[in-house]
């Protein structure tokens, strides 16, 4: 596909060319002048740790699809990939979203060279809801090898 080049109009022409577009049809507009205003400067984003902090709240209210936002976000912003990927695993647990889950666990325990015990516990759980058994009972056992005092893992 080519691409085309069209003419740049500057700021001040474009917006009169607006405006009296606008006033030939009979629409409502703002002044030419209105429109140059400069926009007001953008928020400061938040920290990624703050994204967590808030989705930790969000998912404690039973706001699943909302911390699950946040915590993709906070990936985004820097937060540690292992707990970002973890708690979006979570929200879509209870979200009933067990394939997005499954993976979701599978990048925390990446992310956390395999040694995240209980995102490997949750993949287990996720995968025997998925009624993927073996996969499950594969994944119980590496909780058990890495974990042994873990409970929920002999269970």
């Amino acid at each position: 596909m080519k691409h085309v080049a069209f003419p740049r109009l500057r700021t001040r022409a474009l917006t009169t060319a607006l405006a009296a577009f606008a006033a030939a049809a009979g629409l409502c507009a703002l002044a030419p002048a209105a429109l140059a205003q400069p926009r007001a400067a953008a928020p400061a984003a938040i920290p990624a740790d703050d994204l967590i902090v808030r989705g930790n709240a969000l998912y404690a209210q039973g706001e699943f699809a909302k911390a699950l936002v946040l915590y993709r976000r906070s990936e985004e912003r820097g937060a540690d990939r292992a707990a970002a990927a973890f708690n979006q695993g979570n929200c879509l647990f209870q979200l009933g979203r067990f394939p997005e889950a499954a993976a979701a666990y599978r990048r925390a325990v990446r992310h956390a060279g395999g040694a995240l015990p209980p995102a490997q516990l949750n993949l287990a759980a996720v995968l025997f809801r998925m009624e993927a058994y073996g996969a499950a009972i594969a994944a119980y056992g590496r909780v058990v090898r890495d974990d042994p005092g873990n409970v929920s893992a002999w269970l």
